[in-house]
């Protein structure tokens, strides 16, 4: 891995093979279930099963670093993103950075108009930085405080 002063070359990508599904489960276990432990086995649920839902990667020489879903709720436009996991060693060189900013144009190109998140409270200011808006009250989810966001994608009728 680069120092921290250079950010070392990543690919972002939809997951395209079962190799690239197997790593983004992974560095999602890894976070949600070993680190944080909010969930037990598995953060797997219905949406992960959905073809609609896609699954996005970060590489790094063929290694997954870093993952993150989002899918449309309907025929509007909206689309949710979450599961944004970074392996430890990643999150200095701005990898949820991208890979929310890979989500969110790609939910664009494919129809997207707005796109919807519940993030852990300790990540608002993260998300604030990039365009993203509260919306509502902070809620414990699974034994963790979240605030709902919203982050418009392109200009409404």
């Amino acid at each position: 891995m680069a120092s921290e002063n250079h950010r070392p070359r990543l690919d972002y990508r939809l997951a395209n093979s079962a190799q690239d599904l197997e790593g983004h489960f992974g560095v999602r276990e890894r976070v949600f279930v070993t680190e944080q432990r909010i969930f037990v086995g598995s953060d797997r649920d219905g949406f992960d099963d959905d073809p609609r839902t896609c699954h996005a990667v970060a590489s790094h020489e063929n290694a997954i670093v870093g993952a993150v879903r989002f899918y449309p709720t309907n025929d509007d436009g909206t689309w949710v993103g979450d599961r944004l996991a970074v392996d430890g060693a990643w999150r200095v060189h701005l990898v949820g950075m991208d890979l929310v900013h890979f989500a969110v144009t790609t939910a664009e190109a494919m129809g997207g108009r707005v796109m919807r998140a519940h993030i852990q409270v300790q990540n608002v200011r993260f998300f604030e930085r990039l365009g993203w808006k509260r919306e509502g009250d902070v809620y414990e989810f699974l034994r963790v405080a979240h605030q709902d966001m919203i982050k418009l994608l392109r200009e409404q009728p």
